[in-house]
């Protein structure tokens, strides 16, 4: 009856797995100091929450989601330090654009550009 079990919980987490539906966001950060990854607005400053990006590093973070979830990326200097993005976008979007995000600074300040397309203007109705 264990071995039952065993192969039953097995199958399962095959399943699972096979169908996981995670998307990988690179980050590229071509600055001197360390960045945090937030998923949620609510975790921003939350040191447990903070997936570092370190200084002049290349890391590839996963995340669970499903083409049509949103995908937020809230970066800050540091733990608690300076907000310097703020993106959402579909699980979709971010994979089909190629999920990147690149962190550089220029003139003393921090730029940050991503993959993703630039937003859709709101159109002007025509009269």
């Amino acid at each position: 009856m264990r071995w039952f079990f065993s192969a039953l919980l097995f199958a399962c987490a095959a399943v699972l797995t096979g169908c996981d539906p995670g998307i990988g966001i690179t980050f590229v950060n071509k600055t001197s100091s360390t960045l945090c990854w937030y998923e949620y607005e609510r975790d921003v400053g939350n040191p447990d929450a903070c997936a570092e990006i370190q200084p002049n590093d290349k890391i590839t973070y996963s995340t669970i989601c499903e083409s049509d979830w949103d995908q937020s990326v809230f970066l800050t200097v540091g733990v608690t330090g300076e907000q310097i993005y703020n993106r959402t976008a579909t699980c979709g979007e971010w994979e089909d654009s190629g999920a990147k995000v690149t962190i550089d600074r220029i003139d003393g300040k921090f730029v940050v550009t991503d993959s993703l397309p630039a937003p859709t203007p709101t159109p002007t109705p025509t009269q």
